[in-house]
């Protein structure tokens, strides 16, 4: 009779745990990690699947960044400028309720001193685990001017993209490389860090 007792309480354990699990997985936006059809239909994301089969840079374009700006599921990182113009938002996601692991996107803006406007996002590679940390590098050519960025991480190594009409791509050569500064998950909130408080040195030690 006491098994039995205890046998009940285990499942009953294991329901609330399980409900639990649902209730977060809403709380942060998820959506339901069985529905491929659902994430199919999504424009401006990939589905974990596409994740899996190599995280070609080809695949992580976003098809309609304006659609995917307005995406409530997203966490936002604070805006970070580059100049000319330029910034950048970087935005993370929960992959999984109950797992460390991050979808992450950039999104990229451009405009003058009054005006700006959304440019295009690009899908970043994922976070399969462990804390965020990203080092920010902008790239100027040799008049001066802001033209490439890349997001370095401990994950896929550098992704670079140029900023006028976004896509991947690789900074000529040439070109001057300036560091601008580090997303850090290193405790609550997400941030970013400049170099006044945290050096490029000791920066790049927190990707090993």
């Amino acid at each position: 009779m006491k098994k039995n007792r205890s046998g009940s309480q285990i499942a009953s354990q294991l329901f609330t745990l399980l409900m639990f699990s649902a209730s977060l997985g809403t709380a942060y936006g998820e959506d339901d990690v069985g529905d491929e059809v659902q994430q199919k239909d999504r424009k401006g994301r990939l589905t974990d699947q596409e994740y899996k089969e190599g995280m070609e840079q080809k695949k992580l374009r976003i098809a309609d960044p304006a659609q995917a700006l307005k995406e409530d599921f997203w966490n936002p990182c604070a805006s970070v400028a580059l100049g000319d113009g330029y910034s950048v938002i970087m935005q993370f996601r929960h992959a999984h309720p109950m797992v460390a692991e991050y979808h992450r996107r950039v999104m990229i803006f451009s405009g003058g001193s009054r005006r700006g406007k959304l440019s295009g996002s690009l899908q970043l590679q994922m976070n399969f685990g462990g804390r965020t940390h990203i080092l920010i590098y902008r790239h100027l050519d040799k008049e001066g001017t802001v033209t490439h960025v890349t997001f370095e991480a401990r994950e896929g190594g550098a992704q670079s993209a140029r900023l006028k009409e976004p896509d991947f791509e690789k900074p000529p050569e040439a070109s001057k490389r300036e560091y601008i500064g580090l997303i850090s998950g290193e405790a609550y909130p997400l941030k970013f860090v400049t170099p006044l408080i945290v050096s490029e040195e000791s920066a790049r030690k927190k990707l090993k």
